[in-house]
């Protein structure tokens, strides 16, 4: 009888905390709250069943972002942080908040051994190997800049200096997006003519290259091509004349020949 009033209280009790995690959508277990999962089924957070007890009997924090009144109001790592009328839980410094503000944690743990996903940092996942490394929203970028994961184009982000693409920034603290001038183009930022560039894959336009110019390396179109600004894109062979423009200038050149001629 005692059990089965303690799944009584399991099903019904609990589920008030079953309801904070069930619609929460993850791809790692960093996603979720401390002492949730996520579970790969529906990519939705669960409760460990070990913590559903504990998680009910013991005092909830507030997360990051939410309001609070000292340090000890905000989960682990996090502070009371005073604005100008508010006060809200921050990351210590150095940390960084999962999506849902449940968990601080700190970058540069790639290659680090783990045994779960909540073992790694921001952008991290716990793989195979048993080593933290990048999840599917982030890379790393080549060396020596290769301290952290980077967040992909149109992946989640809190400043510019969260982007892996170069020609990114973070659009009002949301998503990774590419700067003025340059578009998607195969994951990664590509110019538009004369955009700054490092080598030819960072032009958007296959007949375009990076060249030296006075401006410093720019996108500008290979040999034998020319850029034609009515279609924004390089055009081969030389600048043509269209059948208006070379009827006026044969006529032209008639006249001016005939006059010659007449003066003899």
């Amino acid at each position: 009888m005692f059990f089965a009033h303690l799944i009584l209280f399991l099903l019904t009790h609990l589920s008030v905390n079953a309801d904070l995690v069930r619609d929460i959508r993850c791809t790692v277990d960093g996603d979720c709250p401390a002492n949730a999962y996520c579970y790969k089924g529906n990519y939705t957070c669960m409760w460990q069943l070990s913590s559903m007890l504990a998680t009910n009997l013991t005092t909830r924090k507030a997360l990051v972002g939410q309001d609070c009144t000292s340090n000890d109001d905000c989960i682990e790592d996090a502070y009371c942080y005073t604005g100008w009328d508010n006060y809200v839980c921050e990351c210590q410094r150095g940390l960084r908040k999962n999506s849902d503000g449940s968990k601080c944690l700190s970058s540069g743990l790639v290659g680090k051994l783990c045994t779960e996903d909540s073992d790694c940092g921001w952008g991290e996942r716990c793989a195979d190997d048993g080593k933290c490394g990048c999840d599917a929203s982030h890379a790393l970028p080549a060396p020596p800049n290769n301290e952290s994961c980077k967040a992909l184009l149109q992946e989640r982000c809190d400043s510019d200096g969260d982007c892996f693409n170069k020609y990114a920034y973070c659009e009002v603290g949301y998503s990774c997006e590419c700067i003025n001038g340059y578009e998607i183009q195969y994951g990664s930022c590509r110019g538009a003519y004369f955009s700054r560039c490092d080598n030819n894959r960072d032009c958007a336009d296959p007949a375009a290259v990076c060249r030296l110019v006075s401006g410093g390396f720019r996108c500008v179109c290979r040999d034998g091509y020319h850029f034609d600004e009515e279609k924004g894109a390089c055009n081969s062979g030389s600048c043509s004349l269209d059948i208006s423009t070379l009827r006026i200038f044969l006529l032209l050149s008639m006249a001016v020949l005939t006059k010659s001629f007449s003066s003899f």
